[in-house]
Parts: C-alpha cells; structure tokens; sequence
C-alpha cells in the first residue's frame, strides 16, 4: 500500500528550499499515500522560456503550452516525460525536484502480473503554480537582493 509519512515530506520540504533557495514551494501531503509539490514563486518562466521549439505542449497537442498555461499561470509537470517536454534551466530544475522527491520511492511489484496496480512507495505530483494562486515569475536581481 503507498504510505509516505510526514516526516519524509518535511525532508522533501527541507532538501528542496536548500537546494533552490531562491525558489517558493508548497510541499503537502493530501493524505497518506501522496506528496504535492507545486513551484509558487520564482526566476524561470515555465510558460515561455521552457517551451519546446516545436510549439507543442507537454501532452503533444498543437497548442503551445503558454497560449493557456501562462493566463491561468499554473500547470501540471508530467514527471514521467519531463527530458522531453521542457528545455533549459526549467528541465534541468524539474528533474532535480523529481529526483529529490521520488527519492526512496519505488514500485515494490513491477514483476507481479497479477497485482490490481503497481504498489508504489507513495504516489508524486508535481505542478508549476496552482489553480488558486498561479505561479508568481519574479526577476532574478529581485531575487538576488
């Protein structure tokens, strides 16, 4: 059964606000099998920077992900297609995040055929902004000061 424990996602919390200090996040715990990690504040623009030079979004569609992503000012990171969807500072800081929270998590039965669904550690998402309270750009001298 996925279980993460409190415990681990103040490590996440902590380990993420050291390694990008720079950056806001809210790391949550929706309930005992899942871990929330949403990018709130920070110098990368996800909506336009990080796109891809083909102009289609992260589910491959024609639409570029900034035409609605960037006026809502959140969207979710597929963390499974990450090297392939987004470029630049903003890949190479989703993947880290992506290594720094599924660390320890892992699928106990990839080999049982008969298993109903794979018995993760604990299930991840991941997200740029929320749809609450988008994703807020701020300049990197802002920043540095």
């Amino acid at each position: 059964m996925a279980y993460i424990t409190k415990e681990r996602v103040a490590e996440i919390r902590n380990e993420l606000k050291k390694l990008f200090p720079a950056f806001k996040f809210s790391v949550t715990r929706p309930d005992c099998s899942m871990i929330v990690v949403k990018i709130m504040k920070g110098d990368i623009d996800f909506f336009d920077d990080a796109m891809r030079p083909d102009g289609r979004d992260q589910w491959n569609e024609t639409k570029k992900l900034s035409d609605y992503a960037k006026k809502e000012g959140h969207t979710s990171i597929n963390e499974y297609s990450i090297e392939s969807n987004w470029e630049g500072e903003a890949r190479e800081m989703l993947l880290k995040i992506k290594e720094v929270v599924c660390k320890g998590s892992y699928n106990r039965n990839a080999d049982d055929m008969g298993a109903d669904y794979a018995d993760m550690t604990f299930f991840t998402r991941i997200s740029v902004g929320s749809y609450d309270k988008p994703y807020e750009l701020v300049s990197s001298v802002a920043v540095a000061a």
